[in-house]
């Protein structure tokens, strides 16, 4: 009975069943009880024990019975919550039951603290809850409300019409137009989802924002239901409104910035094109003394003026951010002698050489943005022209590293000018910046070159530095990593050819840097070049026994100028037929420029394109024309002899149009002019024209959209449309390509600019007529002027012819199996020589084609392509057998 009565008094106080230590402590007590129930039973039967027995057991039961009822009072007064109050450890002797009392006190203590802990803990968070602006509530597995707030009571109040109550299902209270998709919302956080959502709800007449975060309640591994909290961020959403409409009032303003800097440029590069154009006209005619200084002046002041807006359009355009730059492959060599020629006449007014030399481990061809590293090569070798008033400028290029297929290049632009003083050179790359102002004063200049070429750099993930002494001159340095094209090396950078193999080179120029860098391009070529820095020189290396089969010489130089030496030359009999080619910077006189044909055999600019230079040396010691390619320049041969073209100008401002129609006199051609893009298209309509100058900006129609309508003609060939604008602005050039433009030329136009044109497309434009001539035609298999000419050797007897083209059924199988056994073995070096050796034997014969075919497989040879070798030698033999058949004709039985 009392072991019920204790656990009952445990049970309410604690309001659940206690520990198992506990229930082990009262069971000990009722076994006890049940002992002393049945150790009475026992001494009750025992009626034969005697009465002093009886009475001695009594009295003990009497005492233990006394002593249980004391532990029970105890444990009564612990469990009333009347702890050890100092005399309970002196009232219990039994210092095992004590320890039991004591741990049963700390049991009762720590729940009673974990009890008030958390009371205290709801309490605070239902403090929370209540004073935070924001609604909260949660909801069970079964969408009844387990926590709620009166923010959220109050919100749901408004947008359902029901005062929500915790123990509520709050889907039994939505409205029906938002069930469905709340309780998606719920389903989704009680399948373990957590998530954001944003709503807008009209509420106090006006439209406000919620941001709604759900997350799942997790009761050990188990969602037992979804807490939810939400944020009015109405001010942050007009915040946000407010960036945007700034962020696009920003980028307008940009736009009309970019505009602006667009339209001034066509407005500015107009009449500037018709100042700087005329007064080039104008200089070249019969002026007086006075008269071509003024002309000098005015042209000097446009073309300053022109490289002011430059700098200025070019560093706007990368300070906005808006320059992207363009992955495309190309040849490093010709970007540095585009360059040179944009800046050679600088170099010929002060009468120095500008050289370039570049690595043998330099890769050919790079992938990158052309149009930005030839501008980055312009400033500083511009930079090193102005800055020095003798000598030479030197650009090298050599290698750094290689890693990952992405080589690092290092560009180097050195001169032997004025130097730059040590603490002026962190200047140097500021925008607006020079050394000091009396630089401004005496060269002139924005001071944004150098600044343009920093961002260019940095934007091509390379340095740039510079390094001088005062008076010593100055080499800019800058560094790119670059992938690699896979376009193979041109003949003329590595190529070894068996007309300049082992032959003999005389190199006369008083520039060492010159010498050294021909001699090295000499050797790369085969060739054993011999070099004199004086004409004095060149004359003893001619008269000795040393044999030259070829002299390359300076005009200008010190005591003697080439043009001289060529004339010592040829007074000698014995050398007298050396084949020569003269070198020079300057403009010749008409006199000078007759002398010069009569004694060289070709003439070449410099500063020297290295493909020209070969194509010229090849040519004159392998007896043949020269490549499509490649120009030997002949100063009285008119550019529209060699290409006679039909050209279309499309130009609205009539300044300009005749100041253009002018140029085009100038050089040989009559072209036609129209005001407008709609006027373009009709010309085109009624003429085949072969060259397009279209300008950009245009009324009626502009020249984009007059290109799109000439390209949708029906005709049988397209014209090449070279794009004219005033406004030069970075990525114009590529937008005018994308429109369809094949080429770009921008405002002021100069005479320059309209040769380069017709020179470089003019080929193009020559070699597509040959072509489609060719194609339209069938090709002689044996020239009839060959055999002509070996009859005239032998006084008209056919003897020769016979024994010729019987030499030629002999030999030629024999040189055609070797052939396809090299081609067949990949031996390069049997290829060449066979191939050579067939093509010496077609082209006497007149077997040109034949002779053709065997030409292209020596070259792949000597190159090492393996390129469409089995289709060469499959065209070889069946002109071999066409040849055969042909040559019948002429033998004479």
């Amino acid at each position: 009975m009392y072991n019920e009565l204790l656990k009952n008094q445990i049970n309410k106080f604690l309001g659940k069943n206690i520990s198992p230590e506990v229930r082990a402590l009262l069971d000990a007590i009722n076994l006890s009880y049940k002992n002393f129930i049945t150790d009475r039973l026992l001494l009750e039967e025992s009626m034969q024990k005697s009465a002093e027995k009886i009475l001695e057991a009594n009295r003990k039961l009497k005492e233990e019975s006394l002593r249980q009822k004391d532990i029970i009072d105890k444990m009564k007064r612990l469990y009333s919550l009347n702890l050890f109050d100092g005399d309970l450890q002196n009232e219990i002797e039994d210092e095992d039951l004590f320890y039991v009392f004591e741990k049963l006190a700390e049991l009762i203590n720590w729940q009673r603290e974990a009890t008030l802990k958390l009371q205290k803990n709801e309490a605070n968070l239902t403090g929370l809850i209540e004073n935070t602006n924001e609604s909260i509530w949660s909801i069970d597995s079964n969408y009844n409300i387990l926590t709620l707030n009166s923010v959220f009571q109050k919100s749901f109040h408004q947008l359902n019409g029901h005062l929500l109550q915790v123990g509520e299902c709050i889907l039994s209270y939505l409205d029906a137009a938002w069930l469905d998709e709340w309780k998606n919302y719920y389903d989704k956080t009680l399948s373990g989802s957590r998530f954001t959502i944003e709503k807008v709800f009209h509420l106090n007449k006006e439209n406000r924002f919620y941001e709604f975060n759900f997350s799942p309640i997790v009761t050990g591994n188990k969602v037992t239901g979804a807490a939810i909290f939400t944020r009015d961020i109405t001010a942050r959403k007009y915040f946000e409104k407010e960036i945007l409409e700034a962020k696009d009032t920003a980028i307008a303003a940009t736009r009309a910035k970019s505009e602006f800097l667009a339209m001034m440029s066509h407005e500015i590069r107009t009449p500037l094109n018709g100042i700087i154009g005329v007064t080039g006209l104008l200089n070249e005619t019969e002026l007086s003394g006075e008269q071509k200084e003024y002309i000098d002046i005015i042209h000097l002041s446009g073309d300053s003026l022109l490289t002011i807006i430059n700098d200025i359009l070019d560093f706007s355009k990368i300070e906005s951010g808006k320059l992207e730059l363009e992955e495309a492959p190309f040849d490093l060599r010709s970007v540095i002698e585009e360059a040179f020629d944009l800046l050679a006449h600088k170099a010929l007014e002060k009468n120095m050489d500008i050289l370039y030399f570049i690595d043998p481990g330099v890769p050919a061809g790079i992938v990158g943005d052309i149009t930005r590293l030839r501008q980055i090569i312009v400033n500083l070798v511009n930079n090193a022209i102005k800055f020095t008033d003798y000598g030479e400028v030197f650009v090298s290029v050599s290698q750094l590293n290689v890693e990952d297929e992405i080589h690092e290049l290092q560009f180097a632009v050195k001169d032997t000018g004025i130097g730059i003083p040590d603490d002026k050179k962190a200047r140097l790359f500021n925008a607006f910046s020079q050394v000091d102002s009396s630089t401004t004063r005496k060269f002139g200049g924005t001071g944004l070159g150098l600044a343009i070429c920093r961002r260019l750099v940095q934007l091509m993930n390379g340095k740039i530095w510079v390094e001088s002494k005062l008076g010593e001159g100055s080499t800019f340095f800058f560094t790119l990593k670059v992938p690699v094209s896979d376009a193979a090396p041109r003949v003329y950078v590595k190529g070894k050819l068996t007309e300049l193999v082992n032959k003999k080179i005389l190199l006369v120029d008083d520039n060492p840097t010159n010498i050294r860098i021909l001699e090295h391009q000499c050797k790369q070529w085969g060739m054993i070049p011999q070099s004199a820095q004086s004409p004095k020189d060149a004359l003893q290396l001619i008269r000795s026994e040393y044999k030259f089969d070829l002299a390359l010489i300076d005009m200008v130089m010190p005591e003697m100028t080439g043009l001289e030496l060529g004339t010592e030359i040829r007074k000698y009999l014995d050398i007298k037929n050396l084949p020569a080619i003269m070198l020079t910077s300057a403009t010749l006189s008409g006199e000078a420029e007759r002398h010069v044909a009569q004694l060289f055999n070709a003439t070449l600019s410099k500063p020297i394109k290295q493909n020209q230079l070969f194509d010229v040396v090849t040519s004159i010691l392998a007896n043949r024309t020269p490549s499509t390619g490649t120009l030997i320049e002949k100063k009285n041969i008119k550019l529209s002899e060699n290409y006679p073209l039909r050209i279309l100008l499309a130009e609205d401002n009539n300044i300009n149009r005749k100041l253009a129609l002018s140029m085009f006199e100038k050089i040989g051609y009559a072209a036609d002019a129209v005001g407008n893009g709609l006027e373009a298209v009709d010309a085109f309509e009624h003429k085949q024209y072969d060259l397009v100058f279209m300008d950009v900006q245009m009324p009626e129609m502009d020249g984009f959209e007059a290109t799109k309508n000439i390209h949708k003609t029906k005709t049988k060939t397209q014209p090449v449309i070279i794009a004219m604008t005033a406004n030069a602005m970075p990525g114009d050039r590529e937008k005018c390509i994308n429109e369809g433009m094949d080429d770009y030329i921008s405002k002021p136009i100069l005479l320059k600019d309209i040769k380069e044109i017709i020179l470089k497309w003019g080929r193009v434009i020559v070699e597509k007529r040959k072509n489609a001539k060719m194609q339209n035609e069938e090709p002689l298999i044996i020239d009839p002027k060959a055999i002509a000419n070996i009859r005239e050797l032998d006084d008209d007897d056919d003897s020769v012819v016979n024994t010729m083209i019987d030499m030629f059924y002999e030999d030629t199988p024999s040189h055609i199996a070797k052939i396809k056994k090299a081609v067949l073995e990949k031996n390069f070096e049997d290829l060449s020589f066979f191939a050579h050796g067939l093509k010496g034997i077609c082209l006497n014969l007149g077997a040109k084609p034949l002779g053709e075919v065997c030409l292209a497989l020596e070259i792949k040879g000597r190159t090492k392509d393996d390129s469409g070798l089995t289709g060469a030698t499959q065209k070889m033999e069946e002109l071999y057998k066409k040849t055969c058949d042909e040559l019948c004709k002429y033998k004479v039985l």
